[in-house]
Parts: C-alpha cells; structure tokens; sequence
C-alpha cells in the first residue's frame, strides 16, 4: 500500500483490463467504514480469505483474514475482517 498505484488500483471497484475485459472488485466492505481495499479471495480448500486496509482514527489497519468457512466464502472473509476491524478503534 505505499506504493500509490497499487493501493490506487485495489481500491477500484471495477478495472478494464485490455485482454481479459472488465474485472469486479468482490470487497463489498470498499468505501465502508474506512475500508479501502486490497484483495478478496477463496476456494474450497482454502476458505474465503481476505488481505485488507482500513482507516482508523488511531492509524491504517492491516490485515489478514484465512480459512473462514460459510455458505458464501467471500461474504465469510468480508464479515470476519468487518469484526476484526471494529475491535480496533
């Protein structure tokens, strides 16, 4: 995230990618609550996995949420780092 163009680029809720068309930014917690960005993730062996920034009052927040299990593993990724967050204010 200190390089300006990356953390520029995570926080897009879409980007057009000459090749391969129009990606979908899958973090549905951009935009909210200080959160900007970085990057979605999951599959079954994994769970839904979730690398994360978010601005708090006190600093920038960085994180890591793995192997969370659920019927939808992004929204299970998305709602652990939600929790994780707000225990840091």
């Amino acid at each position: 995230m200190q390089l300006s163009e990356f953390a520029a680029l995570v926080a897009l809720p879409s980007f057009d990618l000459p090749v391969a068309g129009t990606v979908h930014n899958t973090d549905k917690l951009l935009g909210t609550d200080g959160f900007v960005g970085i990057k979605t993730g999951s599959d079954d062996a994994a769970g839904g996995c979730f690398m994360f920034r978010a601005h708090r009052s006190g600093g920038d927040l960085t994180g890591v949420v793995l192997g969370r299990r659920g019927h939808n593993l992004i929204a299970a990724g998305l709602d652990a780092a939600r929790e994780l967050a707000q225990t840091v204010a």
